[in-house]
């Protein structure tokens, strides 16, 4: 935890300072060593059972990449009275939450439901890099597959690629941090890093597993301007465009397991046929 009450301000981790849990008013304490960022750690356990998970500092990494008045913010459930503090809850009322450990999928839920009330939008950051096979599988997909990071796709099996347990289950998008930067592709050498985002598609009762690419810092700037969704609603609207324009060539699978629109061509692949108890070949289809 990075904020605590003091005297009633909203104060940092500070050597020697004592303070309270803004949001169950338990004491804590502020933790200065040398070896991790300074932050504040309960005396006890926190009422707050989401809260629960210790302060890594690739939590505080990124929640230092936006203003301190966004971060950990209370928000409570006016019916019920249930209060849980937000990683970073924006002016644009869009709720980042960064994950680092696992998670029960009951839990995620019960997140996103709760994050998404009363006109609030969510977007999940999780940490992959902890997980060498996680980061394995996502590194495949781009490196093996040929994937163009500047397109969108329509994944067919995405826990062949990505973490199984965070494949969207809602319309909330997941952003993996895979600790991947892509090779300096422009005239000044510069690196990016890039982190793929995962989303569901429900159009016309069935459920399209889609894939973008964002650049971190790209990302960021999305979520400080408010137009995070906004972005994500156009490439929506875009695989959708495609879905309906290749219905046929639709059913076709390519050997990533992917749809890539705007110029992907798949390569040929044989045709076959009998006559006279014959196999033999004539014409030939793409795959995609």
């Amino acid at each position: 935890m990075r904020f605590a009450l003091v005297d009633g301000q909203r104060r940092i981790a500070e050597k020697g300072l004592t303070g309270v849990c803004p949001e169950c008013g338990a004491p804590v304490l502020a933790k200065c060593g040398e070896k991790k960022a300074h932050h504040w750690a309960h005396k006890r356990q926190c009422s707050d059972t989401w809260a629960t998970g210790k302060e890594t500092d690739w939590h505080l990494g990124w929640k230092n990449c936006f203003p301190e008045a966004w971060q950990e913010r209370i928000l409570k459930d006016a019916q019920s009275g249930e209060k849980h503090i937000a990683d970073i809850l924006t002016e644009h009322n869009l709720v980042v939450e960064f994950q680092h450990s696992s998670i029960a999928p009951e839990e995620r839920c019960a997140r996103e439901q709760f994050y998404s009330q009363d006109g609030r939008q969510m977007v999940w950051v999780v940490d992959c890099v902890q997980s060498k096979r996680d980061c394995q599988r996502c590194l495949s997909y781009i490196k093996n597959h040929n994937i163009d990071i500047l397109k969108s796709s329509i994944i067919l099996f995405p826990d062949k690629f990505f973490p199984e347990k965070w494949i969207p289950v809602t319309s909330v998008p997941v952003v993996l941090d895979i600790g991947y930067w892509m090779a300096p592709h422009d005239v000044n050498g510069v690196c990016y890093e890039i982190m793929p985002c995962l989303f569901c598609i429900l159009f016309e009762n069935h459920k399209h597993y889609c894939c973008t690419f964002f650049f971190k810092n790209d990302f960021i700037s999305l979520i400080k301007n408010g137009e995070l969704y906004k972005k994500i609603e156009l490439i929506i609207d875009k695989i959708i465009l495609f879905i309906k324009s290749n219905r046929a060539t639709h059913r076709l699978v390519h050997p990533s397991c992917a749809y890539q629109y705007f110029g992907k061509r798949f390569p040929y692949k044989k045709r076959y046929y009998y006559k006279g108890g014959k196999r033999k070949i004539g014409g030939r289809s793409r795959q995609g």
